[in-house]
């Protein structure tokens, strides 16, 4: 885990920079540190500003940022171990991604990009980061007539 520590912390402040650099992003740092209510399964609501004009677009690009560097973390600490969940270092970082993941921007996200994730992931962001279960797409079959 000291391995990947120095890259980690390193995307980390990257994204905290972002974060405080991006009119987009207005007032979301706040709401992914919010530690009100942790206990509960509370969503923290934040909406993108309406300028500049991108705001929205962009702000789901930088969620699905966000759920990209949770994967990553959750790779490269082998966090579906659970043994491994447990070391401080791993510890740090699932609780940070809970109060993440209680942001809806962070939940859109999530439930846009789900099938792009191995299953052994989605249950771990479902067990143990709170994020939602995306419904199971169902394909609609057209019915073929015989003449």
């Amino acid at each position: 885990m000291e391995k990947y520590l120095a890259a980690h912390l390193s995307r980390y402040e990257g994204i905290l920079s972002e974060l405080r650099s991006r009119p987009e992003l207005v007032g979301l740092e706040a709401r992914l540190n919010d530690e009100r209510g942790l206990d509960e399964c509370d969503q923290v609501e934040w909406n993108a500003p309406q300028s500049p004009a991108n705001s929205h677009d962009f702000s789901m690009q930088f969620a699905n940022s966000l759920v990209e560097f949770m994967y990553t973390i959750y790779t490269n600490l082998q966090l579906a171990f659970p043994d491994n969940q447990t070391s401080p270092h791993a510890d740090w970082w699932i609780c940070l991604f809970r109060r993440w993941c209680r942001v809806t921007l962070v939940q859109k996200a999530w439930l846009q990009h789900v099938p792009m994730y191995p299953s052994e992931f989605r249950l771990f962001a479902r067990r143990e980061l709170k994020l939602p279960a995306r419904r199971p797409y169902v394909e609609l079959r057209r019915k073929r007539w015989r003449s």
